[in-house]
């Protein structure tokens, strides 16, 4: 039978308007069982301790529209198919007392076995997370609702007897779609969530066996709208996105106003987030994050960025359509294939594009697999190189593990996608001549002296939404201190003659060491300690909003 709970508390968690499908001793129910015959095991008269409670976990699995059909990327919901929900928490929970009676994890099949005391009523709860802990691989991943006090998600559901049977107690995650909209009972796009991460982490996993992952809270809401202000307990978050917050926890929030943008069954999204993640955790990231889309010429940490999420989202998931579902009913949307992201005849590609930088990763893994990516990430980028994570910093990373031929594929694949691939090619993009259409924008990093006053000028050519991380609104200078008289406490100035915004960041062992981003006009200036070595100074003019019509400039100085 099905039982429906409205919203409330149970056990200080959030308790889901869900479904959950139970039968006792292996009876049928309206939806497909899918049970292992080793363990539902037969009822018995004999008076025993405990009893056994088997089953499997399942959820509705909405897909996105394909390519080439009405409305891509919009979720077909016709197409809706039973997964199993692999890697979750099952508990039995005591109805006299709330207490766990018993706990078991469910298999890559969903399947679950736990004992509980006889003749003890008792309801099967279903927590939204994935903890594994003990030898190989660990994790901690949670999905909690952030309107509603960031309480965990459940799904509970009917009463059991208990007695001295063993029970079969089959969960099922139903999507709540009843042809027109959504029925409050969205239990199946929180365990799709779950779905996409748990993929993910099976992928790393199967690189690097050992991988320790740090601990992941998603928040999704029902409420979590496009309304911008990120207004987070209201559900006013913007967009799908990931972050560090301000006790340095990692967190994905994504979209779900019904009607409006769902990502809960966009996989991609989920994927691409959880590729922010990734990096964050194991690599090194500078993104200037930001707006950013198809065909912008953006920020090159940017564009890496963004080109890895979406690279990831097709790596973890085995399919190179990367969608995203919109609007009424989730029946518009987009969707585009990372084999064919950006056409050869497109003579803006480069360095600064995510779409040159996602189909050359992606295409990479197709001919080499993953490992050689996972290995440049975790490690050149993240423990031996000075710049900044770039496309130029990963290819660098990729040569230095000496394998021919995934080095020969990868310059074969960035060459295409007009990226300097040659000799000279190393970590500061030496050698690059694709300018972007700006001579300004090369070299990659400008030399910068100590103690003088250097030149740098921006563009607003392709500022398109009033947002600093577009080519030519950043610019990147290095140097390497030395002795006594460079090492320390140093200072560094920008300034605008025109009076206009200018900030900056000065980056050291891959960290930010020092962010100068006041609001006043014309100067900038910040003092940091640093050490022997290479130092980057990232410099932007923040005055997108008023761009100006030619190049204007500032100086940079370190003194």
């Amino acid at each position: 039978m099905v039982l429906s709970f409205s919203a409330g508390r149970i056990g200080g968690l959030a308790a889901l308007i869900l479904a959950l499908q139970a039968c006792g001793g292996g009876g049928g129910a309206s939806t497909p069982q899918v049970v292992a015959a080793s363990t539902a095991v037969a009822a018995t008269n004999t008076l025993v301790a405990t009893v056994t409670v088997s089953g499997a976990a399942t959820f509705d699995y909405v897909p996105n529209r394909p390519t080439g059909s009405p409305a891509p990327g919009a979720l077909n919901y016709a197409g809706t198919i039973s997964k199993p929900v692999r890697g979750v928490t099952l508990q039995a929970i005591s109805r006299a007392d709330s207490s766990v009676l018993g706990s078991a994890t469910s298999n890559d099949l969903g399947q679950y076995s736990l004992s509980v005391p006889s003749n003890t009523p008792f309801f099967v709860r279903m927590r939204a997370e994935l903890v594994k802990t003990g030898s190989g691989a660990t994790w901690n991943v949670a999905v909690k609702d952030n309107t509603q006090g960031d309480a965990l998600y459940v799904l509970d559901g009917a009463s059991q007897s208990g007695g001295t049977s063993n029970l079969v107690v089959n969960v099922h995650a139903a999507s709540g779609w009843n042809g027109s909209g959504y029925n409050g009972q969205r239990a199946g796009g929180i365990a799709a969530i779950l779905d996409t991460i748990y993929s993910g982490m099976k992928v790393v996993s199967a690189a690097r066996p050992s991988s320790i992952f740090p601990p992941l809270t998603v928040f999704w809401s029902p409420l979590n709208t496009n309304v911008a202000g990120k207004d987070l307990a209201t559900g006013e978050i913007g967009t799908s996105f990931f972050t560090t917050n301000t006790t340095g926890a990692r967190v994905i929030y994504l979209l779900g106003k019904e009607g409006i943008d769902t990502d809960e069954y966009d996989s991609a999204v989920v994927a691409h987030e959880y590729g922010h993640y990734l990096q964050s955790a194991f690599s090194t990231e500078h993104s200037t994050g930001g707006s950013h889309g198809y065909p912008d010429k953006l920020d090159m940490t940017l564009a890496f960025s963004e080109g890895w999420g979406n690279a990831w989202s097709g790596i973890s998931r085995g399919d190179p359509i990367y969608s995203d579902s919109l609007g009424a009913g989730q029946g518009t949307g987009f969707a585009f294939d990372l084999r064919l992201a950006t056409p050869p005849t497109d003579v803006n590609r480069g360095w600064y594009r995510e779409d040159a930088i996602d189909a050359s990763l992606y295409q990479l893994s197709v001919s080499h697999g993953f490992a050689p990516i996972w290995t440049a990430l975790t490690g050149p980028m993240k423990t031996t190189q000075d710049a900044l994570a770039t496309i130029f910093s990963f290819a660098d990373a990729v040569r230095s593990a000496g394998q021919t031929s995934v080095t020969a594929a990868m310059d074969a694949l960035l060459g295409a996608q007009n990226i300097f691939t040659g000799a000279a090619a190393n970590q500061w993009g030496a050698g690059e001549t694709n300018n972007g259409g700006e001579a300004a924008n090369l070299p990659i990093y400008t030399a910068l002296a100590f103690n003088i006053a250097t030149p740098v000028c921006f563009s607003a050519a392709n500022v398109t939404d009033g947002t600093a991380n577009k080519l030519g609104s950043t610019r990147y200078f290095r140097i390497t201190l030395v002795g006594a008289a460079q090492v320390g406490s140093r200072t560094i100035t920008a300034n605008f003659a025109s009076g206009r915004d200018v900030d900056f960041d000065v980056v050291q062992d891959r960290k930010v060491v020092l962010r100068a981003v006041s609001t006043a006009p014309t100067s900038e200036t910040g003092t940091a300690f640093l050490r022997a070595g290479e130092v980057i100074i990232r410099v932007l003019d923040f005055n997108t909003t008023a761009p100006p019509t030619s190049p204007v400039c500032a100086t940079i100085t370190i003194s």
